[in-house]
């Protein structure tokens, strides 16, 4: 089962914060999209601003976090900062990496159980 959440990351280039949090998600083998928030259309009614989410990029950064980039969003849920969407990407992995721990330990208990049963044939 694969656990998929498109993750965004909303920042300026050359940002030192934005690209911190790219290189975190890189380490942690997270794909995100980059949006370079110079580019959206903040302060003009334009086509698209549903689309684009320029209108939720804009209020959550005048609103609750001024002048602070990156801001990342997971899936469909809030804005968050740096601290906050790191937290939420390291559950995101654990979340991702239970399945495969939980195969190898199914694996581990499937080997000690036909260990055993072997040493108890050759012991018979």
């Amino acid at each position: 089962m694969s656990i998929r959440t498109r993750i965004r990351v909303y920042g300026k280039v050359g940002c030192q914060m934005c690209d911190a949090a790219k290189a975190k998600l890189d380490m942690l083998v997270l794909e995100y999209e980059f949006i370079d928030s110079e580019k959206l259309k903040l302060h003009e009614l334009h086509d698209g601003w549903r689309d684009d989410e320029s209108v939720d990029f804009t209020a959550a950064y005048e609103m609750y976090f001024p002048n602070s980039l990156p801001l990342i969003r997971f899936g469909e849920g809030e804005f968050l900062c740096y601290t906050e969407a790191m937290k939420e990407a390291k559950q995101l992995v654990a979340k991702r990496s239970k399945p495969a721990v939980m195969e190898l330990v199914e694996m581990a208990e499937i080997g000690t159980a036909a260990h055993v049963e072997k040493r108890e044939l050759v012991e018979a």
